[in-house]
């Protein structure tokens, strides 16, 4: 006869101390800032490193090839954007890419006068972004406009825009991620059956009514060539952020709205990277002042904004079913927004490993998912053994990093008494299953 198993686990708090949140190491997530590279300059990569923040995963690589618009970009300099990729890749820091021509506003007067020579750029570029695609979050930009942020270029026309969209698409091939900047861009680029697989990068978020142009003023929504009103675009955003990547700049408007409000925009917007050095006076009094609300209120808003970034997971419920030998695992998503790559999650049970793998899509903000694990063939590898450790960890597919559950465990002995029998890293789950017999002795 069987014995009759039961699966206890110790309490679990969510943690509160923004410092520590080991969250913050979650990869394809968080805050960024903007490291620049003037790809027909020479640099010594040890100049590099000084400038990397230690607690950020995201970095904002800008490419500056305003000094090759009249050219093609020369072998040493696709040469020195292969260092720069290779230096982010030693470091583990997912990169959002933009390519530039301009860095003070003048875009129209510094990018290219040929539509081609843009063109040929990025079939330059492109392959470099292939090679690196494990390493980058998003593409930002058509390479075009003031900042790179397609403002003021001469080729912000649909025909313009569709020309380059598909000529660094090909040249990267489907497995790096294209933002641009207005809702209005991501529906012109939409494929034949509709469907925007763009991101969106918003580089005035709350900065007024608009956006600061991001969003229009004209009712319309049979029109999708054009820019909708801020109700309409918002909700185009909403409905798209389930299969697009979201991120951006706030600005400081943000400071004449309630926190409420704010919160309200994020979790509408489902935002996965932000700029924390854009706006100083916005992040300054953000990380001054504390949250409202009984689960924030030990928490800056600077430090609730950057945990709730993107996806956060709490393992919320365990559960095993005796009769199929099935145990259940249920994560709940409390960030803003899905994960946009494959996940796998592993099970040690014993000396056995049970992988596995979905969709982070599948898993929505404010939505759980319940994975199952048959634990048929587990078994405990001692005759008359009565307890089975347990340990769970979480992993990013695209770049083999661990992701962390936004709990923390009261009893550390637990963790200690398992951590030497198990290969995965810290901040893993663990549990244990336990006899009937053993459970209420």
């Amino acid at each position: 006869m069987k014995n009759r198993w039961i699966f206890c686990r110790r309490s679990w708090i969510t943690r509160i101390s923004g410092k520590n949140d080991l969250t913050r190491r979650n990869p394809a997530r968080g805050f960024y800032r903007v490291y620049t590279y003037d790809l027909t300059e020479q640099e010594a990569e040890e100049d590099w490193v000084w400038s990397l923040q230690t607690d950020e995963r995201l970095a904002l690589v800008l490419l500056d090839i305003g000094k090759c618009a009249d050219r093609p970009l020369s072998e040493e300099e696709l040469a020195k954007a292969a260092r720069i990729f290779s230096f982010f890749r030693r470091h583990q820091r997912q990169m959002i890419l933009r390519t530039v021509y301009d860095r003070e506003g003048r875009g129209m007067e510094r990018e290219p006068r040929r539509l081609e020579l843009v063109c040929t750029h990025m079939r330059q570029l492109g392959p470099l972004f292939a090679q690196f695609a494990s390493d980058i979050i998003t593409v930002q930009g058509l390479f075009v406009g003031s900042w790179g942020e397609m403002h003021d270029s001469h080729f912000l026309e649909k025909a313009s825009l569709l020309q380059l969209y598909h000529t660094l698409r090909e040249t990267i091939g489907e497995k790096v991620c294209i933002s641009v900047r207005k809702p209005q861009y991501q529906r012109m680029l939409a494929g034949s059956a509709g469907m925007v697989d763009t991101g969106l990068y918003d580089d005035a978020i709350l900065g007024s009514d608009t956006d600061m142009g991001t969003f229009g003023w004209i009712d319309d929504c049979l029109d999708d060539q054009i820019m909708w009103t801020p109700r309409h675009e918002l909700a185009f955003i909403q409905d798209q952020a389930a299969r697009t990547l979201v991120g951006g700049e706030v600005l400081a408007g943000a400071l004449t709205l309630s926190w409420e409000q704010v919160k309200d925009r994020m979790r509408l917007m489902q935002p996965t990277y932000l700029n924390r050095v854009h706006e100083p006076a916005l992040w300054e009094q953000w990380s001054a002042s504390f949250c409202e609300g009984a689960q924030e209120n030990q928490l800056t808003r600077t430090d609730y904004i950057g945990a709730y970034l993107g996806y956060r997971y709490v393992l919320s419920d365990v559960e095993f079913s005796e009769p199929y030998r099935q145990l259940c695992i249920t994560v709940y998503n409390e960030g803003f927004a899905c994960c946009y790559d494959m996940l796998r999650m592993e099970l040690i049970a014993g000396k056995k490993k049970l992988q596995v793998s979905f969709d982070g899509k599948t898993l929505a903000a404010g939505h759980g998912i319940r994975i199952p694990f048959s634990l048929e063939a587990v078994s405990c590898g001692q005759e008359n053994r009565t307890v089975l450790p347990l340990s769970l960890a979480l992993y990013h597919e695209k770049t083999g990093l661990p992701i962390y559950f936004a709990n923390e465990f009261l009893e550390s002995r637990t963790w200690e008494r398992y951590r030497s029998n198990s290969s995965l890293s810290e901040g893993i789950v663990v549990g244990v299953l336990l006899t009937e017999k053993e459970a209420t002795s």
